[in-house]
């Protein structure tokens, strides 16, 4: 069963930048775009399965800090050549300045 999970405090992740959670042995990368604007995702390239947090974010993209694809942080399209497989993307919700997934493993 699908549900939100509180995973950290808004003000733990600096203004567009990215942090590493482990939930459930799986590694989510939050990440945030301005003041309220989060993003959960696989914090996995699907091309070179190397870790995405520390990636450059542009407007509503990330890009692979090892090869530079660039994944939408909305729907988990990458775009490009070096890839065609989308990384898995979260429903995030932000209350009370704590930030949720919807998380199902």
């Amino acid at each position: 069963m699908s549900q939100f999970i509180d995973l950290i405090d808004l003000d733990k992740i600096p203004e567009n930048s990215n942090l590493s959670v482990e939930l459930d042995g799986v590694t989510i990368l939050i990440c945030r775009l301005g003041k309220t604007e989060v993003y959960a995702v696989e914090n996995q390239c699907s091309h070179a399965l190397s870790p995405l947090e520390g990636g450059t974010m542009k407007s509503h993209y990330i890009f692979c800090p090892l090869h530079g694809v660039k994944f939408n942080l909305k729907n988990g399209c990458p775009s490009g050549k070096l890839t065609k497989k989308n990384i898995k993307t979260f429903p995030v919700k932000v209350e009370n300045e704590s930030i949720s997934i919807m998380f199902e493993k």
